[in-house]
């Protein structure tokens, strides 16, 4: 009786104490006297037929018997153990995701708060009446994609009853009754000592039908080899009835237990990566189906609290207005946030020199349609590489994840928000977050971190516990800008090179790049070899116009002597400035190789010029000089653009009497004809207001007049 008291004692020993979830315990199964092996765990048969446990032999079944019990699905129950070395920090993403796991496959899952578990289990007044799978964890580094069922398949595959991971991580896979015998057996207080003793001794090992798990029957251990698409890791769609999942499958097979080596960045962050498709918060054709997903734009992130938008401009930047601008329709509430502005750079311009502003976005539907504000959603991020990462390089430095592209593709599937171990740029943040962080700008990196205090601020965040997440729930909101060479003096018209995207967004008319896909009709022809191409916006028109006035450099158009020319001598002299005189020669050069070469093309498919030999903004008005007579242009073809408002100035107009036609184009639009021959012209005066107009001539190299 004295014994039997003792051996009760051992196993309520290994019971974990304070479990949130009342765990019923099995009955105890006895070891036999005659050999030291473990019999296999008890399963009741329905019927009444004998249990599994190696005392009575089974009829002999045939090989179709035994492949079709292998297919069946047993339903059997699963409980996972997590005894957190470092401490469990709710909120974190690994404890999140490894919970939302547990419960997506209906496992009952407990957690040892003072990381090892205590060899008291108060509260347990009885053995459990039947056995369970069992998954021990030293920490909360992993993720479970199959129910109970495939951990049971994966050890009778391995014709075992415990399984260790292969590596250095002290977790387990088991039978309940089992594992708690090699315990009491062993005499052992804790879960990590049974998985130590357990892994260094190979008789204890064969003794308790324990072994290596070498053929991820159960397990995949993330390391620093580990990467999506390579080694044969990948993530898969796989079919769960009338829905469709996500799979995380090692060279063809799906383990029942993923886990992240803890020292290992790639190995944690790989799991990162897929655990948000592996826990069900993202599904196969529709996205996070936690999140936002409405194309609406008046419908407002819901803010419960007054949301402070931060906005620090450390250094010059390109498109500042348009990013402040932009800030009036992010979707959050209008009531419940406050944007500051806060500028160290001195001689900012747009306003933001005077040091810091404040102030609340104003409600979409009162908003008056603003000029050279894009409307919400500011949509050209889906040819922009995002502000995030998911991954780690060689060097441990962020890098794009294997799902990036396919997040970016602005797609359905792509909606919603992924977790991220970085994030640059742009942050929202909980106020009682940031005093879990201890000086963020601390941590060391390959690189000085003043170099990059976001990465720097993104590892903090990560040694913290922080889960950091990338919103992507309105689709293609927001763009990346490339501030490099930018400085104070540098003009937002002149970053074509630098933000292309950007550049066309805000300075390319609309109807271009539809006559770039083919569609011609939206090319004018009002006479023989004469084309009007709508190509560049009226932003385009005013900050040419307003960079001339300031240069303020205008020739006098009163004599044909003109010392910027290499002969000294302009046969039809204008009131003009040239693009060199402007600083605007780089920004004229990459238009020819980007615009106006496909609208000369598009004109004359036979010719190729060279080079531009000729550019310059000319005024025209009724008391300096209102036009020009009859004239040839000295150049093969001629590319002007009209950079004032038609209603904003009378006469001006521009005829080609040989082939009897006349126009007046509107601003922005390029008109194109050839120059030296075939199509004199008359600039006709402007009789009120007054005209800008830009002239490209186009011709061979050895006739540059530049």
């Amino acid at each position: 009786m004295a014994r039997k008291i003792i051996m009760i004692n051992v196993v309520l020993c290994l019971l974990l104490c304070n479990f949130e979830l009342q765990l019923v315990m099995a009955e105890e199964s006895k070891l036999s006297e005659e050999s030291n092996e473990i019999a296999d765990p008890p399963l009741d048969n329905e019927n009444g037929n004998p249990k599994e446990n190696g005392v009575q032999e089974e009829d002999p079944k045939s090989d179709k018997d035994k492949k079709n019990e292998d297919d069946e699905e047993i339903d059997v129950e699963g409980r996972i153990v997590v005894g957190v070395q470092e401490g469990w920090a709710d909120g974190r993403v690994e404890e999140a995701q490894l919970v939302k796991s547990a419960n997506r496959f209906n496992y009952k899952i407990q957690i040892a708060r003072d990381g090892a578990i205590s060899c008291k289990a108060e509260g347990q007044d009885k053995d459990d009446e039947e056995d369970y799978i069992f998954i021990y964890l030293p920490r909360a580094e992993g993720v479970v994609q199959a129910p109970a069922s495939d951990l049971l398949k994966g050890l009778k595959a391995a014709e075992a009853s415990i399984l260790l991971p292969e590596g250095s991580i002290n977790a387990l896979v088991g039978w309940g009754q089992v594992v708690r015998q090699a315990a009491s057996a062993e005499g052992v207080s804790d879960l990590v000592e049974l998985v130590e003793i357990l892994r260094r001794d190979p008789e204890l090992r064969s003794k308790y039908r324990s072994r290596f798990d070498s053929e991820g029957r159960v397990f995949h251990v993330l390391n620093d080899l580990s990467h999506v698409n390579n080694h044969g890791l990948e993530v898969t769609e796989v079919k769960e009835g009338d829905r469709s999942r996500y799979e995380f499958r090692v060279s063809g097979h799906a383990p029942s237990v993923i886990l992240a080596t803890p020292t290992s960045e790639r190995g944690r962050s790989v799991l990162l990566a897929v655990s948000d498709y592996l826990v069900g918060s993202h599904e196969p054709g529709v996205g996070c189906v936690d999140c936002i997903t409405s194309d609406d734009p008046e419908l407002y992130l819901n803010v419960s609290r007054v949301t402070l938008v931060g906005v620090f401009v450390t250094r010059p930047q390109p498109f500042l207005e348009d990013a402040l601008a932009s800030l009036l329709a992010t979707g959050l509430h209008p009531n419940k946030t406050v944007v500051l502005v806060y500028n160290t750079v001195r001689g900012c311009g747009c306003g933001c020199g005077l040091g810091s502003m404040l102030f609340r976005p104003v409600p979409l539907t009162s908003q008056k349609p603003q000029p050279n504000v894009p409307s919400f959603p500011f949509s050209v991020q889906s040819r922009i590489p995002a502000s995030f990462w998911r991954e780690v390089d060689p060097d441990l430095r962020p890098a794009y994840s294997w799902d990036h592209a396919q997040i970016l593709k602005g797609q359905g599937s792509a909606r919603g928000y992924w977790h991220a171990s970085c994030i640059r740029g742009v942050y929202s943040v909980r106020h009682d977050i940031l005093e879990r962080v201890r000086n963020p700008y601390t941590h060391a990196l390959p690189l000085p971190t003043e170099e990059d205090p976001d990465l720097a601020f993104c590892s903090a965040l990560r040694e913290a516990g922080v889960p950091m997440v990338v919103q992507t729930a309105f689709q293609e909101q927001g763009a990346l800008l490339n501030t490099s060479g930018h400085d104070i003096g540098t003009r937002d018209i002149t970053t074509s090179s630098s933000n292309p995207l950007l550049w066309h967004l805000f300075y390319v008319h609309p109807d271009y790049n539809k006559i770039m896909g083919g569609d011609f009709s939206l090319v004018d022809r009002p006479c023989y070899e004469v084309y009007v191409f709508p190509t560049f916006s009226q932003r385009f028109a005013d900050e040419l116009v307003q960079i001339a006035n300031s240069v303020n450099q205008w020739s006098t158009g009163t004599t044909k002597q003109d010392m910027r020319k290499k002969n000294g001598i302009e046969e039809v002299p204008t009131v003009d400035q040239w693009f060199s005189q402007l600083g605007l020669e780089n920004l004229i050069d990459e238009l020819f190789v980007t615009v106006f070469q496909n609208l000369e093309m598009l004109a004359y498919p036979s010719s190729y010029p060279d080079a531009i030999t000729l550019s310059l903004i000319a005024r025209f008005k009724a008391d300096e000089l209102p036009g020009l007579s009859k004239h040839n242009d000295a150049s093969v073809a001629t590319l002007a653009i009209n950079l004032t408002p038609s209603e904003l100035y009378k006469g001006g107009e521009v005829e080609f009497p040989v082939q009897e036609c006349r126009i007046k184009p509107e601003a922005g639009h390029v008109f194109v004809y050839p120059g030296r021959l075939s199509h004199p012209k008359i600039f006709h005066n402007v009789t009120e207001g007054v005209l800008h107009r830009a002239i490209i001539m186009i011709d061979s190299k050895d006739k540059m007049l530049d």
